[in-house]
């Protein structure tokens, strides 16, 4: 780490006295701000730290859940779990490898397999749950969710592998692999195969109360539902769809074969890539399907949408109702019929063939002579790809050299009763920098990324914690 240097700017403490902030870098890969603040209210719903093995503390896992109180992780070893698990406020299933695996392998995978008896996997009204790493398979949902159930409030389900197993398809009336009723559910780097719906979204489904919910690098593979054989959106004020893969899906009876979406508010779909989805002759969009009611807004940017088909000669983007729709920097390529139906291409999206590095292998990552390189506008308001260039189009950016971050200054923090709002300012770029937001009980060591809080832009918000804590913004570059 090179030597801390003070730079010009000022923050505001809670009592209103201002200072110099502190800034150090760390090379090319991050210059971070130090900001001390001291608080004295605790906000917390994790009371325990505590980690409770399966098989070795307990036997079964919803033995484990039932004993662990919010803030614990229970850590189930590799191994086939035949169980209906309800999960617990704050406690974190853990598994061993769940979406790096496939097919699943009991030899170093947490297999849940409910045998196609009920579903694997429920949370039911739980809050700050989290199931990461677990491979869950056999799922028969009755009406909602055939392999995963979510409702409650800020969960997280990520890096899992859900898939039907080898047996018969995930299946229920909504969701085969996740239905999602819960506000600000995070589904993040999973990957989602072979799942089956009999009414709306194979691979997942988010319904009209799923508001703030986040749909974020999952695969989404060989799924299959009447509406919507990727995703099904209901209609939540809001909801984000990013960087996923959705591949071979099939709306077999309607509409939308890779997503089918209806924005209840602010809808945003993008760096997504989406290819060979169907849409049968009765319905329309074979990669997209979009609607929404007067004063919902649906944002499509940044989107690969190559190869979809539907009989109706509607195979691009579909868009229909009294909402809006804002396109921009999508590459719409070769789709059956027509590319755009109900809406227009903006001015940086372009018809052209992506150039991944093996379609017929599945593997969409782009090369390095692709067009969807660098492709998406600064009017987009997008953020930068990891190595702070233009944004790529698609769910896989292409590494180039990373440019030195722009230095963040004139910090400011603002403090309420429940929230710490952190602001600051960064030299001008060509699309918004990643920025990182860390705390430490030291200001030398110890730091740790926050898991909770928003960012917009050079904005973050997070939760009002007990005791000294110093922050640090980072801004990161690979």
């Amino acid at each position: 780490m090179q030597n801390a240097r003070k730079r010009g700017g000022n923050w505001t403490s809670p009592s209103n006295e201002r200072r110099d902030p502190w800034i150090i870098g760390t090379g090319l890969v991050s210059l971070v701000l130090f900001l001390f603040a001291l608080f004295t209210m605790a906000l917390s719903s994790k009371a325990g730290r505590s980690t409770f093995q399966v098989p070795g503390d307990y036997d079964t896992i919803q033995s484990a859940l039932d004993a662990a109180a919010p803030g614990d992780t229970v850590a189930v070893a590799a191994g086939v779990y035949h169980e209906n698990v309800y999960m617990r406020d704050g406690v974190i299933l853990l598994g061993t490898r769940g979406h790096s695996s496939t097919p699943a392998d009991s030899t170093d995978d947490t297999i849940i397999d409910s045998q196609e008896s009920g579903r694997p996997v429920t949370f039911y009204s739980t809050a700050y749950a989290a199931l990461i790493g677990c491979t869950i398979i056999n799922g028969r949902g009755s009406i909602s969710g055939g392999n995963i159930y979510c409702s409650g409030f800020e969960n997280v389900i990520r890096d899992n592998l859900i898939a039907a197993g080898e047996t018969s398809g995930a299946w229920g009336g909504y969701g085969g692999g996740i239905f999602d009723d819960g506000e600000r559910t995070t589904i993040a780097g999973n990957t989602i195969r072979d799942c089956w719906a009999w009414h709306g979204g194979g691979g997942i489904r988010i319904t009209s109360d799923a508001h703030g919910c986040l749909v974020e690098d999952n695969v989404i593979r060989n799924c299959q539902a009447d509406w919507g054989g990727g995703i099904y959106s209901e209609g939540p004020l809001s909801a984000t769809i990013r960087g996923n893969v959705i591949d071979d899906c099939y709306a077999d009876h309607r509409h939308g074969g890779g997503i089918r979406a209806a924005s209840g508010g602010e809808l945003i779909i993008e760096a997504n890539t989406l290819v060979f989805n169907r849409a049968k002759e009765w319905g329309y969009g074979g990669a997209f399907y979009l609607t929404g009611a007067e004063d919902t807004h649906i944002r499509v940017r940044s989107n690969i949408a190559a190869w979809n088909w539907n009989s109706n000669r509607t195979g691009g983007i579909y868009f229909t109702g009294a909402g809006t729709i804002e396109l921009c920097c999508n590459d719409v390529f070769e789709n059956t019929g027509y590319q755009y139906h109900g809406c227009s291409p903006d001015s940086c999206s372009f018809e052209l063939d992506p150039l991944f590095v093996d379609t017929d292998a599945g593997d969409y990552r782009l090369q390095e002579d692709s067009p969807c390189i660098d492709a998406t506008s600064t009017d987009c308001g997008g953020s930068c790809d990891p190595d702070l260039t233009l944004a790529d189009l698609g769910a896989y950016h292409f590494p180039q050299a990373g440019a030195v971050p722009p230095e963040p200054f004139d910090l400011s923090i603002a403090v309420s009763d429940l929230t710490i709002q952190l602001s600051w300012e960064y030299e001008e770029w060509d699309c918004v920098p990643p920025f990182v937001v860390q705390s430490s009980s030291s200001p030398w060591s110890g730091f740790s990324e926050e898991e909770g809080g928003t960012f917009n832009g050079s904005t973050w918000i997070g939760d009002r914690v007990q005791g000294k804590h110093f922050y640090r913004v980072v801004t990161v570059a690979e």
